[in-house]
């Protein structure tokens, strides 16, 4: 698709074409080339099989423009790449999800106590929850869930996930990684 200025979503050009192009950015040698040269391998043999997001003809579920507000974030993860994991590694980063989060339970109503994390993706976020819910339910029964695992709970095959039918598919790699087992997600239809 081409817009009015005849510029275009991305080159149209096929797997095969793409491949030729992008071959010569992985024949990996012994010795690197200047970043110049990188450079121009980088405009002229990827980035014209890149998506333009801010093209008026592009549109996707997960890809869209960026927001001036996101933008500016983008930014700030590339020149200071903070891998907000602690205080050691971020403590402006850490602090500020803190504050967010602590902001965030109380524009919802959360009750006193309540917590959370930002994960960089909804399919990270499902495993991360069914974790820490399997790590509960085996508070609940005396165990540590991280050294004992599934072993620990007295009948493991009783565990189910309760879901939507129309549930994200992440939901269904998260049992398959955490040992549940896709027999044991249950679908509802709601």
């Amino acid at each position: 698709m081409q817009s009015k200025d005849n510029t275009r979503i991305f080159s149209g050009a096929s797997p095969s074409e793409v491949m030729e192009d992008l071959q010569p950015l992985v024949n990996f040698q012994e010795e690197g080339i200047s970043v110049e040269n990188l450079n121009q391998m980088l405009d002229e043999r990827l980035l014209p099989h890149l998506m333009k997001y801010n093209h008026p003809g592009f549109l996707s579920m997960f890809n869209d423009i960026p927001e001036d507000g996101a933008m500016i974030g983008a930014k700030l993860a590339l020149e200071y790449n903070q891998g907000v994991t602690d205080w050691y590694v971020s403590p402006g980063g850490a602090m500020l999800e803190e504050l967010c989060v602590k902001a965030l339970c109380s524009l919802f109503r959360l009750e006193a106590g309540s917590d959370g994390t930002f994960m960089y993706s909804g399919t990270y976020a499902n495993q991360e929850a069914l974790y820490l819910a399997l790590h509960w339910k085996a508070e609940q029964e005396g165990f540590d869930f991280a050294k004992e695992g599934l072993k620990g709970f007295e009948h493991p095959e009783k565990l189910v996930v309760l879901t939507s039918f129309d549930a994200h598919f992440s939901l269904k790699h998260a049992v398959r990684m955490l040992g549940l087992g896709e027999k044991n997600l249950i679908t509802l239809n709601v």
